[in-house]
């Protein structure tokens, strides 16, 4: 693999830098002047109707506060997202600043009782979107292959859907600059289990397969992925994480 040269690492913050300024006017004035392409929107729609929670996994790529913000200014959707605040706590308080209702829109990950808030808010139909490719402290993880080298995926968001016996949807909102964005909506069956497949297996295998999701779009987008750190570093040595050996 050759290493990136001053010019793509030019494009990479470029791309970062007009996604953080889109979520600001996302929060401050909505979706208006943005062109928005949505694809698999049948998958959600169909969730939507059952009238049941259902969860949205996405990653730190393109712009993951695109859903949120439809949520809120145009499709009335009952959606909150499972976030890990303390990493970004100074953004945080601007986007808290700029727009109060969006920032009520948040579960805080790791504070206590946010689980039993997500199971109450999934109950009421309420949809949770988290992002399902950062480890946080405590994680059981799994082992894949992710643009050519092995990197540690989570298992948290794929136990946490088991559990609540959730659909998950996949959704990944890709930057095409000039203020235009297609987001990419894709069902996964994370609540039930293959014949003889344990629930650590089953976690295992849709982080897996949600690795081999966002492998697609970083290829077809590269300047989309914002993890600015050494995302192939091995970090099972905390005794928590699990490998995939397929």
């Amino acid at each position: 693999m050759s290493r990136a040269g001053w010019f793509h690492a030019y494009r990479h913050i470029l791309a970062f830098s007009s996604v953080i300024v889109d979520r600001l006017f996302f929060l401050a004035r909505g979706t208006d002047g943005y062109d928005l392409a949505i694809y698999g929107r049948e998958a959600f729609d169909r969730l939507l109707k059952t009238n049941e929670g259902f969860l949205v996994a996405s990653a730190h790529f393109g712009n993951f506060d695109a859903l949120r913000v439809l949520g809120v200014d145009h499709m009335n959707l009952p959606i909150k997202i499972l976030m890990y605040l303390d990493n970004a706590r100074q953004m945080n308080a601007l986007f808290d600043e700029i727009n109060p209702a969006i920032a009520q829109t948040i579960i805080p990950l790791g504070k206590p009782g946010a689980m039993l808030e997500v199971r109450e808010w999934m109950e009421h139909g309420g949809i949770v979107g988290i992002l399902a490719d950062r480890i946080v402290q405590g994680d059981k993880l799994v082992r894949t292959e992710f643009l050519g080298e092995g990197a540690d995926f989570p298992l948290g968001p794929w136990l946490l859907a088991h559990a609540l016996g959730a659909p998950v949807i996949v959704c990944f909102a890709v930057y095409r600059g000039r203020a235009r964005y297609d987001v990419y909506l894709e069902e996964f069956n994370a609540a039930e289990r293959a014949e003889g497949e344990s629930r650590l297996q089953m976690a295992e295998r849709l982080a897996t397969d949600f690795a081999g999701r966002l492998e697609h779009h970083c290829r077809d987008a590269p300047y989309n992925w914002f993890n600015f750190y050494d995302f192939w570093a091995d970090t099972r040595n905390n005794g928590e994480a699990s490998r995939n050996h397929a």
